[in-house]
């Protein structure tokens, strides 16, 4: 989340509004705010119902993943600070989209596992594609 900080500007030049949109309590909701350092809107979702729209999954097998408990044992070795919560569904997937001003879907990423999400550059490699430019206004 705090990668997308580097390329705010870029996003700007494509009319790109960064909005999260989590599931859990105001008070976790703070909490990751405060740890990741962001400040973009936050919309709180605690019944799941635009992770259902979406169609973004839940899944034990992805969720706690031989990727994702390495993702975090590499975390707590470097001593980087994790954020390991039991508060809510622990295994609900997210996943990214980009929606166009009408209201059309324009990108959407499904994420595989919890550390799964697209990279700041291929969103914009994608922003700037002719025809994305085309559907995006």
């Amino acid at each position: 989340m705090a990668q997308l900080r580097r390329f705010e500007e870029q996003f700007q030049e494509h009319d790109v509004q960064i909005v999260l949109i989590a599931f859990g309590s105001p008070h976790w909701a703070r909490i990751f705010v405060d740890e990741v350092g962001v400040d973009y809107p936050m919309l709180l979702d605690p019944e799941k119902e635009v992770y259902r729209a979406y169609g973004f999954e839940r899944s034990m097998l992805r969720a706690y993943s031989p990727q994702v408990i390495w993702y975090y044992l590499k975390a707590i070795a470097a001593r980087r600070p994790v954020r390991l919560s039991t508060e809510g569904d622990t295994l609900q997937l997210g996943g990214n989209v980009l929606v166009g001003r009408d209201g059309r879907i324009l990108l959407h990423h499904y994420s595989r596992q919890p550390t799964d999400r697209p990279s700041p550059d291929s969103i914009l490699a994608r922003l700037r594609e002719p025809a994305f430019r085309s559907r995006a206004g």
